[in-house]
């Protein structure tokens, strides 16, 4: 789980990189997180999200909203997805 974590918050990043530099849409960067979310449901419905990975797919499926006062933050998802990478090799030997 921990290898996948890493992998979703390095998608993370780049995602909202991608939007802040008006190469992705925030509409096309919720639809990501979006079907995301929809597999990880529909196939493992007892799967237990970290923290981090259920505040990441919350804020990346309010991406369509992004720009107004209720929708995604940007920076928050970074500061998730952050926490997720500086786990590291120890929360990959903990599995």
């Amino acid at each position: 789980m921990a290898e996948a974590e890493s992998k979703f918050a390095a998608l993370t990043a780049d995602i909202c990189d991608s939007i802040e530099k008006e190469k992705m849409s925030p509409k096309e960067g919720d639809a990501y997180f979006t079907l995301l979310y929809l597999i990880m449901d529909d196939s493992f419905p007892d799967l237990k999200l970290s923290q981090e990975m259920d505040g990441i797919l919350f804020e990346g499926m309010r991406l369509h909203d992004y720009g107004k006062d209720y929708g995604a933050n940007l920076n928050a998802m970074r500061i998730l997805a952050k926490r997720i990478l500086g786990r590291g090799d120890s929360r990959i030997q903990q599995d």
